[in-house]
């Protein structure tokens, strides 16, 4: 475990520890937990668009132009969703 793990053992893990420090999976298991959570968040969100865009487009309530526009929109959001995985409070930025 650690820094002494040969390459092929590091590259067909899920997880790597690179520190001889066993706390840090716990922390490892959090941040999978969170981007796990707003992975199915971002994929309720397109899909809930998308549940309500093509029908309203389909039977002509609203034109081809504004369903594209309120579709990249959501996946904007789906993005800055996505953006909140990276933070994580208690780690420290990498090059501290």
């Amino acid at each position: 475990m650690g820094a002494a793990g040969t390459d092929a053992a590091i590259e067909a893990a899920d997880i790597a520890l690179l520190a001889d420090d066993l706390s840090k999976l716990v922390e490892a298991l959090r941040i999978g937990r969170k981007a796990r959570r707003v992975s199915r968040q971002n994929i309720a969100l397109a899909l809930l668009a998308l549940g309500i865009l093509i029908p309203l487009a389909v039977t002509g309530f609203i034109g081809v132009t504004l369903t594209v526009v309120v579709h990249e929109a959501s996946e904007l959001l789906a993005v800055a969703n996505g953006l909140r995985a990276g933070r994580v409070r208690g780690c420290e930025p990498a090059g501290r």
